[in-house]
């Protein structure tokens, strides 16, 4: 699993999955992209990426609009 990470914007985002991904030779890696990343999950998708599943998040009162790619981690039972 890749994750959590936060990058200042898609192209940086998409370097540091790139370098992780030839770590995991001939497994799957699983790991969260904002669907907000549209340029991201396009290069992503010219790799083969797939979507497995949607999430959501949810938070109490008023939220801040995240600056930069943030990329949430798992909670070990979805994975």
């Amino acid at each position: 699993m890749l994750g959590p990470g936060v990058m200042r914007d898609q192209k940086a985002a998409f370097a540091l999955i790139i370098a992780q991904l030839s770590t995991f030779g001939p497994e799957t890696p699983l790991f969260l992209v904002p669907a907000s990343e549209t340029e991201l999950i396009q290069n992503l998708y010219k790799l083969g990426a797939r979507n497995c599943e949607i999430h959501l998040s949810q938070v109490l009162g008023e939220a801040k609009a995240p600056r930069g790619v943030t990329m949430p981690t798992f909670m070990p039972e979805t994975a």
